[in-house]
């Protein structure tokens, strides 16, 4: 499994795409942190069977790089296991907006009030909620990037480290 998201990774980083790095954040669908005074959640993008969490954040990237306004609302995505569907979370009034081409792929709910940080989730069985830690667009035209993962079963973390940058989560 680790080497299977180590190489979608470095494709990801290797394409001349956007690549972010995610952090699983718990259980269930995404919640925004200090969730008291919002009522309904983030606005989300939802693409139905994206297939894994990897190309999940891939789908959601893509959608990020059409619209640059909307990247910075960016909070991250949920996956449910069973269909693999794919959220991908938003600050209220934030969503990104492109082409009739993707509006076929996507479904767009905007209807949440939600701001700021991913702060935890929601605990439902079959979704994992995972956190954008590092937004960046990757322009591997102009520079190679080498990348390692390590991660070591047991154990809680793993190691992921490029020639200018290292991450452990």
């Amino acid at each position: 499994m680790f080497t299977k998201s180590a190489i979608v990774l470095a494709v990801a980083i290797l394409s001349p795409a956007s690549a972010s790095l995610y952090q699983r954040t718990g259980d269930g669908f995404c919640l925004p942190k200090g969730t008291s005074g919002y009522t309904s959640g983030y606005n989300y993008l939802l693409h139905h069977a994206a297939g894994t969490p990897q190309l999940c954040s891939q789908s959601c990237d893509e959608s990020n790089a059409k619209d640059e306004a909307a990247w910075p609302f960016y909070r991250g995505f949920a996956f449910v296991k069973a269909g693999g569907d794919c959220y991908c979370y938003y600050d209220a009034g934030h969503l990104p907006t492109f082409g009739t081409d993707v509006e076929k792929t996507w479904e767009r709910v905007g209807s949440g009030d939600a701001q700021g940080e991913i702060g935890g989730s929601d605990g439902s069985e079959g979704v994992g909620c995972y956190t954008v830690i590092v937004k960046e667009t990757v322009s591997c035209v102009k520079r190679r990037v080498f990348v390692y993962l390590s991660c070591h079963p047991g154990l809680t973390f793993c190691l992921l480290a490029t020639n200018s940058h290292s991450l452990a989560f």
